[in-house]
């Protein structure tokens, strides 16, 4: 079992670090390992969270911090569709097909 992340979501942790990094590099290295763990338990817990269809189907988030990681369980494990600031209007945003495998 393992977890993908789309290359949205890539982008997305790419972003988190640059917004933060300015002020505090440390403190954007720590999200960003800590964003990366928090997915890694979703491979033990893949129903935890609440259930996101509303943003994609099959989608589930859950949060970490001021984050939702968005992802989506799947026979290889998880697919990370999206990790966003939870101020961010969701339903505006693209929500990728989870990776094959």
């Amino acid at each position: 079992m393992r977890v993908v992340f789309t290359e949205l979501a890539e982008n997305d942790l790419i972003e988190i670090w640059v917004h933060i990094a300015p002020d505090n590099e440390t403190a954007a290295d720590r999200l960003i390992d800590d964003l990366h763990a928090a997915s890694r338990r979703l491979l033990q817990f893949p129903l935890m969270g609440r259930e996101a269809d509303r943003l994609h189907p099959g989608a589930r988030s859950m949060t970490h911090r001021d984050y939702l990681i968005v992802c989506r369980p799947m026979d290889y494990g998880i697919a990370v569709l999206r990790i966003v600031h939870g101020s961010r209007e969701l339903e505006a945003l693209l929500y990728p097909e989870p990776p094959a495998a």
